[in-house]
């Protein structure tokens, strides 16, 4: 069967219009699994930041790769490993009746989750709550966090030293 000039194009034409409506191109895939992986990054970040309420730092650790690294804040020393983790914070865990940590944004690229937060942490004697203004940044591999870095927010250094 012959087809005219006229059948052909009218043809081509209705098969381009079935392929516009095709589903998503393979190529837009990786896209759409790496916005669900960011999603998954910044939900996993987020339950660790509310897991300091629980002020129980072998719970918070479980979102801890064994070989962390973490800095509490720009310019402090590293501590490397889960359980210098754990020996770190939980003396400071102790004096503390209460622990809030506010997130007001958080932003995902790949494994690499930064947030903005105030960490307010609630003394057992009154004497002294600690509130903390800071970015962080999350470094997340195989589930865990990997890499742990608080930075403080510009102008917040001179803030502590003027009280």
């Amino acid at each position: 069967m012959e087809l005219s000039r006229r059948e052909l194009w009218t043809s081509l034409g209705a098969g381009g219009l079935l392929l516009g409506l095709a589903p998503m191109s393979s190529a837009d895939e990786p896209e759409s699994k790496l916005k669900e992986i960011e999603e998954q990054n910044v939900k996993f970040v987020t339950d660790f930041c509310a897991a300091w309420s629980t002020l129980d730092a072998n719970k918070i650790a479980e979102f801890l790769s064994d070989k962390i690294v973490y800095q509490v804040i720009d310019g402090m020393p590293l501590i490397k490993g889960k359980e210098a983790f754990v020996k770190f914070v939980t003396p400071f865990l102790a004096k503390k009746q209460k622990a809030q940590w506010d997130i007001s944004r958080s932003h995902a690229i790949g494994n690499i989750v930064i947030n903005q937060r105030v960490d307010n942490f609630y003394s057992k004697s009154g004497t002294k709550d600690d509130h903390f203004n800071v970015i962080g940044l999350f470094i997340l591999k195989d589930g865990r966090i990997v890499e742990w870095k608080d930075y403080r927010l510009p102008g917040e250094k001179e803030k502590k030293e003027e009280k």
